[in-house]
């Protein structure tokens, strides 16, 4: 066999982008030394459960795909990048998984402030810009207890690796991420997931990709769509962080199982909270 057809036969690795972990960055990285994916294809439907594709304006319903179509997408290719969940990166075919973590109430307010940014983008989005994005515009605390924005925000790390159906509502979703985790899923994530990595460590999960795929060239990962402070200074009150702790439960769960079987650098609970404050701290939050 010759090494076309073995890269052609070989099973894509599935490099999963959560929101806000760096994976664009990761991504921009991988292009200089892999054949990627050139479609719009990017995005997993269930990440914007309680929206239906088809209501989305004809552009962005390009960038969603079925774990069908990704099966052929990755056909020939190393990798597979996206907004995708681990189960229907398996389901596509894929045989090891990467994934960047996040301390999970960082993520959020990173989200937050990052939704904040992108005024120019919502209508691109249509009902998505409108609910969830446009959500943003409220103060932090209602924001995250808007109606619109739980497929972003409510378990969303834990939900990503682990579901791929899609839920109807806010407890249906807790219920089968919960579900998941103690079941098949999470056996399934456990025997794929190959290579771990904190979002602050985008190098040395880069390297270690290529070190997989055995790509010897240097490969430098940018810094991209950083997250600066926007909207207005506000105080992130006891209350805030106790629904911050709420809808990231199963998100620190999953982090908790993962650092203690070692397939994710260990952190303890002390440098989380530090992780958080300091990122709280400068995204513009005071917290009392």
């Amino acid at each position: 066999m010759t090494d076309s057809e073995m890269m052609s036969s070989a099973a894509p690795l599935g490099v999963v982008h959560i929101p806000k972990t760096g994976g664009y960055a990761v991504r921009s990285a991988l292009s200089a030394v892999c054949k990627l994916d050139e479609s719009p294809a990017y995005h997993d439907a269930q990440l914007i459960a309680g929206i239906p594709i088809r209501h989305l304006p004809r552009a962005k319903q390009n960038t969603f795909v079925t774990a069908r179509q990704l099966r052929e997408i990755g056909r020939g290719r190393q990798v597979l990048v996206g907004h995708y969940s681990i189960p229907t990166l398996i389901a596509a075919g894929c045989a090891e998984i990467a994934v960047q973590m996040r301390e999970p109430r960082s993520r959020l307010l990173s989200l937050y402030r990052y939704w904040q940014s992108q005024q120019g983008i919502r209508e691109e989005w249509g009902p998505w810009g409108a609910t969830a994005l446009g959500s943003s515009d409220l103060p932090f605390d209602k924001f995250i207890a808007s109606p619109g924005v739980w497929p972003a925000t409510n378990d969303a790390i834990a939900r990503q690796l682990l579901v791929r159906r899609i839920p109807k509502n806010p407890r249906t979703a807790r219920r089968m991420t919960w579900t998941a985790l103690n079941g098949q899923a999470y056996d399934a994530l456990i025997a794929r997931l190959s290579i771990a990595e904190w979002a602050s460590e985008s190098q040395r999960f880069v390297d270690r990709i290529c070190a997989k795929l055995q790509i010897a060239e240097t490969v430098v990962v940018p810094r991209e769509n950083v997250t600066h402070t926007g909207g207005c200074h506000q105080i992130l009150r006891q209350s805030s962080r106790a629904h911050l702790d709420e809808v990231t439960r199963l998100d620190r769960e999953i982090i908790s199982r993962l650092t203690s079987l070692g397939l994710l650098p260990k952190r303890t609970s002390s440098e989380l909270d530090d992780d958080f404050e300091l990122t709280a701290t400068r995204l513009g939050f005071d917290l009392r």
